[in-house]
């Protein structure tokens, strides 16, 4: 197993962070090329290489699987330079288990809850549920999850090229059985409405949820519809409704609009 110190880790995600403040601030698309050799070399250096995750990186592979969006649309590789700091890596199921596996046993750190949300508490990147590490991906016609469990070395690593993946990954997840801890079930009261919040609507009926929003990189509208649930064993299948007529819908909090 190759390892990498606390300390080189740390300063890589400061320095990352860093810069996508810097990103963020400026604003402009000239700021963020001038940025965005030193964060992608900085996370080249300080994460990918010493972990040896050759597989990995911001250039999209010549034998990529792209994305799917609804109608079969299959979606532009590219990736605004911009967002790096946020996501946009490709990777393999190799490179995220040997990811995974690193982060069983090192880092400890980084898995201390520093939120909560959705019955459920939140590190750096990580959803912490007793003893359960995940992280799912969305974007750009792709669905993901990366999940561990630490105390048993396990690390479960699934990657979709579409945009109704998640249901997938749940069907993998429940058929593992891996027995994922859940919250105790709550008497939700009366909570069917329409909740929204800038492009992102979510209505509320009947025992389900459906969400419409614009895929963010390629200004799609999609629509997903799923059952209600505040304990689903995938974190973006989870609502919450935290106190009156709001509703937290996957990882959104979303105010009840006036019917």
């Amino acid at each position: 197993m190759i390892q990498i110190s606390r300390e080189a880790l740390r300063e890589g995600c400061e320095r990352a962070q860093d810069l996508f403040m810097l990103n963020r601030l400026r604003g402009s698309g000239e700021a963020a090329a001038a940025f965005d050799g030193e964060y992608s070399d900085a996370l080249r250096e300080l994460v990918l290489e010493p972990l040896g995750l050759r597989h990995t990186g911001f250039e999209t592979p010549r034998d990529a699987v792209l994305g799917t969006l609804p109608g079969d649309i299959v979606t532009d590789p590219s990736y605004p330079v911009e967002r790096r700091p946020a996501g946009g890596l490709w990777s393999t199921v190799s490179d995220l288990v040997e990811y995974g596996l690193v982060h069983c046993q090192q880092w400890t750190d980084l898995h201390q809850p520093v939120g909560e949300a959705l019955r459920a508490q939140y590190a750096l990147g990580w959803w912490v549920r007793d003893g359960v590490l995940d992280h799912e991906g969305s974007v750009g016609g792709f669905q993901s999850l990366l999940l561990l469990v630490p105390e048993r070395a396990l690390v479960l690593a699934v990657l979709t090229n579409s945009w109704k993946g998640s249901a997938l990954i749940r069907h993998v997840v429940e058929d593992l059985r891996l027995e994922l801890p859940s919250p105790p079930a709550v008497n939700l009261g009366s909570i069917d409405g329409t909740y929204a919040l800038d492009d992102l609507e979510a209505v509320v009926a009947g025992g389900s949820v459906t969400e419409t929003e614009t895929e963010p990189l390629t200004d799609t509208r999609i629509e997903r519809r799923y059952p209600l649930s505040t304990d689903a064993t995938l974190m973006s299948w989870r609502s919450d409704f935290p106190r009156a007529d709001v509703a937290r819908i996957g990882w959104v909090a979303l105010p009840r609009t006036p019917s």
